[in-house]
């Protein structure tokens, strides 16, 4: 299964062996706890204290048999800082650690490692909010660029799985990404070349599918949330190929794109039972085609702008038709 790195979020277990025949106790600080402060006769039970280990890392907090245990804050010498619940000296529960560069991580820890719920952002400000085990996010999760974008889904030792495919009708008519394209990194730290992946745009707006250079291009299928769906070919971010496009309202279009807008060959259902079948130019009906009305009636010929106009034939219901110019959709006796 392909996988996409998720970023370069920190990683970084950090266990704190509070002895105290091994560092000195500072008792000053036992006014900030309820505890008893910690002294020689004390320290194997539950106490308050502040250490100073050889390294320079300094604990203040509780304690039990020399050893951080429950609340408590660990202040390392190159500018981190860890808040929250500890057990046999290391992070355990609820917690905060913040670096120098501005990444911090808000959630629950294991052993000194993020495991369970939390939240983490990173210094360039990118945000994952979901699950962590052994350190990096794994689990249910989403990711949040800088510029708004989100990637959500579930994550494996640090990486995102993206099996992006399309649904229902629309799957049938269209081939999904080419197999056995590469995932996309969600890192963004490099442009995506040629992958496969999932971007939500800030407005609601999925798009699942390759990616080349960074831009939805290929095959692929975008969502939008409004409630319309395009599954087909995609260029430089794009609808632009074949493809087809579904609103909410019921109206369809399985036809051409150039560069978003429908242009060429295709076919347009709308919502009360009319259907065009024939060519297109911005989004409208212009060149050859046949209109068919729900009640029977159909032209086929020429339009222009959206209606009849030039050459062609209008058979009504009951059987008889006209046949010659049309102008503004109106037929032009001779």
């Amino acid at each position: 299964m392909p996988y996409a790195t998720v970023s370069k979020f920190r990683r970084g277990i950090f266990t704190l062996a509070l002895c105290a025949g091994a560092f000195g106790v500072s008792l000053s600080a036992s006014a900030q706890s309820k505890l008893p402060k910690c002294t020689a006769e004390n320290i194997s039970k539950q106490c308050f204290g502040v250490i100073t280990a050889p390294d320079g890392n300094r604990y203040i907090g509780e304690m039990k048999g020399g050893k951080a245990n429950g609340k408590g804050a660990l202040i390392f010498t190159d500018g981190k800082k860890y808040e929250g619940q500890f057990r046999d000296g290391a992070p355990n529960g609820k917690g905060t650690i913040t670096h120098p560069d501005g990444e911090s991580y808000t959630g629950n820890f294991k052993d000194g490692k993020k495991s369970g719920q939390g939240k983490l952002v990173a210094a360039d400000g990118k945000l994952y909010v979901g699950q962590f085990k052994g350190d990096v996010p794994h689990g249910k999760g989403a990711v949040t660029m800088p510029d708004g974008k989100k990637f959500s889904g579930n994550f494996v030792d640090g990486e995102l799985a993206v099996k992006p495919k399309a649904s229902g009708a629309a799957q049938s008519e269209q081939k999904g990404p080419k197999d056995g394209l590469p995932a996309c990194d969600v890192s963004l730290a490099t442009p995506w070349k040629h992958c496969v992946g999932a971007l939500k745009f800030p407005n609601g707006d999925l798009y699942t599918g390759e990616f080349r250079d960074g831009k939805a291009t290929g095959r692929g299928a975008i969502t939008f949330a409004s409630g319309g769906r395009y599954v087909g070919e995609f260029r430089d971010g794009v609808r632009h190929g074949k493809g087809t496009f579904t609103i909410a309202n019921g109206e369809s279009y399985s036809g051409e794109f150039v560069k978003g807008r429908i242009v060429g060959k295709g076919a347009y259902t709308f919502p009360d039972g009319k259907k065009y079948v024939g060519e297109f130019r911005d989004g409208r009906p212009h060149g050859k085609g046949i209109l068919s009305l729900p009640n029977g009636a159909s032209y086929r010929g020429e339009f222009q702008n959206g209606e009849p106009n030039g050459q062609g034939t209008m058979t009504f219901p009951d059987g008889q038709s006209q046949t010659g110019l049309f102008k503004a959709g109106k037929y032009q006796p001779q």
